[in-house]
């Protein structure tokens, strides 16, 4: 089964061998689910050079994979994922670690050669591991925000509804350098708060959750995000730049002031591959070695 095509032929909430090239690799962060549970996830993209397919690693399986991709391997990696769980997130394929899942990289199989071989061409490595019109994001301050010039105007075809229950809040971020407006989207609210909106409304209805609201009437929950450190991704738009309009929209925010990622340099390196033991034990593949090397 081709990669490229398995956005029709790979059901969800099943599970499959995939083999592909890791192109982009996010560290485990921490999170609140929406049931304001903690959580840890790890991102990555595989490739197998026609097209891109997003997997997500889960708490102790996704400690477990960073912990292992720490480790000295060749770059770039390549990945067998056994028994992953297919499903889908905002309509694209999207992988997941399940119970079975088991994780091998740059392991010693006939399809990761096979990889390594087409690797070794460089036009088709330039192909599968080429970030095209990727920007590097620059991390600003909010004096430096507001002298943007016409030039960091970019276009968005995005399109966001925004039905009855979502929130959007209108804030004030300020660094050592001045004050700037923000409007926060629902995801991001709901990023820093870790409730959904309508979660947040049926325990203000509540007459159990008096205590849940300040002398002034409002929630509790939404005044616990004041005075607190973070870091947001700054969507600017040509009314900030050309009207001096000085209200902005924040298209992603965490907790806290965190590093910008520097630029990784991956090498092929078409030599031997390196076996690594699988990141979890609970699953024996035995069909492996009929993965196709399209089945990525």
């Amino acid at each position: 089964m081709e990669l490229s095509n398995q956005t029709t032929y790979l059901a969800e909430n099943t599970s499959s061998d995939v083999v592909g090239i890791i192109k982009d690799y996010d560290q485990i962060r921490d999170l609140k689910n929406k049931h304001g549970q903690d959580q840890k996830k790890t991102k990555l993209v595989i490739t197998d050079g026609r097209s891109n397919v997003n997997v997500t690693f889960w708490d102790k399986f996704g400690e477990s994979f960073d912990k292992s991709m720490k480790n000295p391997l060749d770059k770039p990696v390549i990945i067998i994922l056994s028994g992953c769980k297919v499903g889908k997130w905002n309509g694209e394929v999207d992988l997941s670690n399940s119970y079975a899942t088991k994780v091998y990289l740059n392991y010693k199989h006939h399809s990761v050669v096979h990889l390594w071989k087409l690797l070794a061409n460089e036009e088709f490595a330039k192909k599968a591991l080429g970030k095209n019109n990727v920007k590097t994001i620059q991390k600003i301050n909010v004096d430096e925000l507001k002298k943007l010039g016409k030039n960091a105007i970019e276009s968005c075809n995005r399109y966001v509804p925004y039905p009855d229950q979502k929130f959007r809040f209108h804030v004030i971020a300020e660094d050592m350098t001045g004050k700037v407006q923000v409007v926060l989207g629902d995801m991001e609210a709901r990023t820093i708060i870790g409730k959904r909106c309508l979660h947040l409304a049926d325990e203000c209805l509540t007459e159990s959750n008096i205590q849940m609201f300040t002398e002034e009437g409002l929630p509790k929950t939404l005044l616990s995000i004041v005075d607190k450190d973070y870091s947001l991704v700054i969507q600017v738009r040509e009314m900030n730049v050309v009207n001096n309009f000085n209200v902005y929209w924040a298209n992603n925010i965490c907790k806290g002031f965190v590093g910008l990622p520097g630029a990784t340099n991956q090498t092929v390196n078409a030599k031997d591959a390196q076996t690594s033991q699988p990141t979890t034990s609970t699953y024996n593949a035995g069909g492996l070695s009929d993965i196709d090397l399209a089945s990525n």
